[in-house]
């Protein structure tokens, strides 16, 4: 069994592995109460990613973000409409790890205008997806209350989208198999 400090040290590993490089910027979400919420934030004009100031202590701590020099984006690092930052928790815990993810497959998979062609249920499906992904190749262990919570997190915005007149995704509904498959061969 591994100690607190290695399993620490292994979601950090994990967490600077699967930042994608289009992320420019932490900001560290660990205020009591506030530990297991995220943000993407996408920067829609050149410029947005420069603004949020100094690097997070613990940006630096990954060694992860090879495009940032004195705070601001290099200029050779691409088109601009695909950078951006994510606000997430330390990854210290199973959770914590879940969410900073959770946020890095935004920033992989969605740029500004996928996300204005989606419906916010099927950004955060195959956000979701890719997480469960990332942690089934990094064969981390799941705990059931985990997986629970991300399958009602996600049926609850797919029926708020749907509430406000969006039509039912099939992918969606393939997500949710797949996470409730994973729920009951915990349960076996």
């Amino acid at each position: 069994m591994k100690s607190c400090a290695n399993r620490r040290a292994e979601y950090f590993r994990i967490a600077a592995d699967h930042t994608p490089a289009n992320v420019r910027h932490v900001e560290v979400l660990d205020e009591p109460g506030n530990g297991y919420a995220g943000m993407a934030h996408l920067a829609v004009q050149e410029g947005d990613a420069d603004k949020v100031g100094a690097i997070a202590e613990f940006s630096s701590k990954l060694g992860k973000w090879p495009h940032i020099e004195g705070g601001k984006s290099h200029p050779a690092s691409g088109g601009y409409s695909r950078h951006g930052w994510i606000e997430a928790p330390v990854p210290n815990t199973l959770a914590r790890l879940w969410v900073f993810l959770h946020e890095c497959q935004h920033m992989a998979l969605h740029s500004v205008a996928y996300i204005n062609l989606h419906t916010r249920a099927r950004t955060e499906a195959e956000a979701e997806l890719g997480v469960l992904r990332i942690f089934e190749a990094e064969k981390l262990i799941l705990p059931f209350v985990l997986l629970k919570a991300r399958l009602l997190a996600l049926i609850w915005t797919a029926q708020t989208d749907q509430i406000y007149g969006a039509e039912p995704d099939s992918f969606i509904k393939e997500v949710v198999d797949v996470f409730l498959a994973k729920i009951r061969e915990k349960r076996a």
